[in-house]
């Protein structure tokens, strides 16, 4: 109420004077709440997350000695140069002004390289031993599958820890091919590309 001259006016606001709006509130950036790893090779993988309202995300691998870190706009990341049979953890955060945000972790494991140089010796009880080199620059311990088949059988098949295994005897007259995986020892299911041998005939 404003009284002029003796008299009473109601007064409301116009639109020329402004009317007060409400504030909106920017929900605050979120780091995703999930991620995938998938697509593990010998030197690389890729981690895939969940979409979150950061513009921008950041990745990290760590093999428990050496770090890297990666930013992208995606939620998918393709990550390179690894080392082979290592177990490595990998961290996602979405991205406020200072990348301070919380961040989800999962682990993975590169695939070994395949053992190298396979020799084959065969004593005079016709018994057969293989060995080979085993693969370099892989993080973790290796064994080895040893497989020789004659034809499409399967005449020996063992596990070794050591570079060097004895099968069973040699078949007179028959071609016994030889193959040999790595595989990490904590982890029987990553498998190397197969170490193929030569056919040998005994004899």
């Amino acid at each position: 109420m404003i009284c002029c001259h003796g008299k009473s006016t109601d007064f409301s606001p116009t639109e020329a004077e402004g009317t007060t709006q409400p504030m909106t509130t920017m929900a605050p950036i979120q780091s995703p709440s999930w991620i995938d790893i998938n697509k593990v090779t010998n030197d690389s993988l890729t981690v895939e997350w969940e979409e979150t309202n950061a513009k921008d995300y950041k990745i990290s691998v760590d093999d428990g000695k050496v770090g890297k870190e990666f930013n992208t706009s995606k939620t998918n990341y393709k990550i390179e140069k690894l080392t082979c049979g290592t177990l490595y953890n990998i961290t996602v955060q979405g991205c406020d002004q200072d990348c301070s945000l919380p961040k989800t972790s999962e682990t993975a494991i590169t695939k070994p390289n395949p053992p190298d140089a396979l020799k084959v010796k065969v004593d005079i009880s016709n018994r057969m031993t293989v060995s080979w080199t085993p693969p370099a620059s892989c993080g973790l311990p290796m064994s080895y599958n040893v497989t020789v088949l004659v034809g499409e059988d399967v005449k020996f098949n063992d596990v070794t820890d050591e570079t060097e295994i004895t099968t069973g005897y040699l078949e007179a007259n028959k071609k016994h091919n030889i193959n040999v995986f790595s595989f990490v020892q904590q982890y029987p299911g990553l498998i190397s590309e197969k170490l193929e041998g030569f056919d040998y005939t005994y004899p």
